[in-house]
């Protein structure tokens, strides 16, 4: 071997030393990265796991939500469609009462809504009207006289479901039991609930 082959020879055997060191550096460059992919895969496949157990819980949740706001809505409604029913029982009970009773009522409410030392007219639906027991009017005159109020009785009558309408002048009270359910209807309400629900 001469010189110049011992030289390329040496440089052949460095080279290749130096490709297969550099190789082997490659190759432990190559496995680390492989080894920090996958970490960072399996960290980011964690996160995007617990991202959707988040979500899916957070969704459960409001579901969740969402079906008990429907069921206090619809306990509402029901409460509400109650009340109602229970109201308007309670006023066809004083339109439908036993005449005596009825006639009654309406003298209460008349002496309390008549305008003391004022002269006005009562109004009657047509029924009421025409069925007007015969002391009714004397004996309201007799409960009136202490306030000094005077009513005389219409000859037309209103269209109201029971009760009455006082006209003092040109300016008329409607105490219809209508009129007067829906003045006292929170009061009323509040009252049935108390009783119903509580």
């Amino acid at each position: 071997m001469t010189g110049l082959e011992k030289i390329i020879q040496q440089i052949q055997s460095e080279s290749s030393a130096r490709v297969e060191e550099l190789l082997q550096d490659a190759r432990q460059e190559a496995a680390q990265i492989e080894l920090q992919g996958r970490a960072e895969g399996e960290k980011r496949a964690a996160k995007i796991a617990e991202d959707s157990r988040r979500e899916v819980a957070q969704l459960h949740e409001r579901a969740v939500s969402a079906a008990a706001l429907r069921q206090k809505a619809r306990l509402l409604q029901a409460k509400q469609q109650l009340v109602t029913e229970i109201l308007e029982e309670a006023r066809l009970s004083l339109v439908n009462a036993p005449e005596e009773e009825y006639f009654s009522l309406l003298a209460d409410l008349i002496e309390k809504n008549a305008q003391p030392g004022e002269s006005g007219v009562l109004y009657l639906n047509t029924r009421d009207r025409e069925r007007v027991p015969p002391a009714f009017l004397k004996d309201l005159k007799a409960r009136l006289a202490g306030s000094g109020a005077a009513l005389a009785l219409a000859d037309g009558t209103r269209p109201i479901d029971g009760g009455f309408v006082l006209v003092y002048g040109g300016i008329e009270e409607n105490c219809s039991f209508s009129a007067l359910f829906s003045a006292a209807r929170d009061r009323l309400q509040d009252a049935v609930c108390g009783v119903l629900f509580e």
